[in-house]
């Protein structure tokens, strides 16, 4: 073998090595079985924007997330590539920060919502839609309006 035959054959080794360890570093864990969730959050009845669902799985998984538009409307994402909510058992927790920290709905939505039978839910393979109305004291305080620079 020539010099530069070894140099060509080394080149190889070497790029099949990398391939190798790339095609190794990329493999996905399993996904884990999510099904669709939509619905409708109320709040005394009326549809409010930037209301944060969470369904957290009673098994030990990262919770789904949605978030309401305008309407009232959300779909619950898992991960960025994966929508839905991880099947079997879960909680629901809703929030509303109108001004962007405090959350402003009642404990038994969030911090209590273990105890409230309504958020307790269990998610099927086929998918389901969940609507939320929650009751709360006086009116809803307007929603914070980003500053312009």
């Amino acid at each position: 073998m020539t010099a530069k035959m070894y140099r060509c054959l080394d080149r190889l080794i070497v790029s099949s090595m990398l391939v190798a360890v790339a095609c190794a570093g990329c493999g996905r864990a399993p996904k884990i079985p999510t099904a669709s969730v939509v619905g409708t959050v109320t709040i005394n009845g009326r549809g409010v924007p930037n209301v944060e669902v969470a369904f957290v799985p009673t098994e030990m998984i990262r919770p789904a997330y949605g978030i309401t538009d305008a309407s009232g409307r959300y779909a619950a994402q898992f991960l960025t590539g994966q929508s839905g909510v991880p099947l079997g058992a879960c909680v629901a927790q809703i929030a509303y920060r109108p001004n962007g920290f405090q959350n402003i709905l009642p404990a038994e939505y969030n911090e209590k919502a273990a105890d409230n039978p309504a958020l307790r839910l269990t998610i099927p393979k086929e998918g389901t839609t969940f609507n939320f109305d929650v009751k709360m004291n006086g009116p809803l305080p307007a929603q914070a309006t980003p500053r312009g620079p």
